[in-house]
């Protein structure tokens, strides 16, 4: 996995497969956050931005949802 950023104020969790698949998690000027899935391929990522699609998420709650996600996966450590 790599994370990388861009000047848009995203932060992209890539995985390692060719072409790349991609969590992109998006901070807004109001604490809010998008996040929506994004590849490589070029006909793939043209499809997903198509759909202008994205879960919505208040700062407090992706803070909070981020830490169960991190809890379950530690949980079988």
């Amino acid at each position: 996995m790599k994370l990388k950023t861009d000047e848009f104020n995203r932060i992209f969790l890539v995985d390692d497969f060719k072409p790349y698949g991609a969590i992109a998690f998006q901070k807004h000027k109001d604490g809010t956050a998008s996040v929506y899935q994004t590849a490589e391929d070029e006909v793939t990522k043209h499809a997903f931005e198509n759909l202008y699609e994205s879960a919505e998420f208040s700062r407090e709650e992706i803070i909070e949802g981020l830490q169960k996600v991190i809890d379950f996966f530690k949980e079988n450590e």
